[in-house]
């Protein structure tokens, strides 16, 4: 789930955006006329749009870490398989070599006897 983080400027364009932009710019009139207070209306829309828009990034970073952790789960399950499918190749060319050399030698044993036999 990779996708590029809005902007400030583009974050203002989705309908969420709309509503919290609105709640800022009401929170800042509301300040600034009835309560005739600048800097306590000025403080509530900064946390407001701030905070809103940093859980947002922050969100999106985590999700960034939890795709990352997948791909590299999944590259290190295919290592494992392709390993382990490496050893059950060597097993079975070290089983089919054992297999070779017995016979080999168990060939040799039989001329050995033959030989042994046509001396006496």
């Amino acid at each position: 789930m990779v996708h590029d983080p809005l902007s400030p400027s583009e974050a203002l364009r989705t309908k969420p955006g709309i509503i919290l932009g609105g709640i800022s710019l009401f929170i800042f009139v509301y300040s600034l006329i009835i309560t005739a207070q600048l800097l306590l209306g000025g403080l509530l829309m900064l946390m407001l749009t701030l905070g809103v828009y940093g859980f947002y990034r922050i969100f999106t970073v985590l999700d960034a870490v939890a795709d990352a952790q997948q791909r590299i789960a999944t590259v290190r399950e295919q290592e494992s398989n392709h390993n382990h499918d490496d050893q059950y190749t060597d097993a079975e060319t070290n089983h089919d070599s054992a297999s070779l050399t017995q016979d080999q030698t168990q060939t040799q044993t039989e001329k050995s006897s033959e030989n042994v036999d046509d001396n006496e």
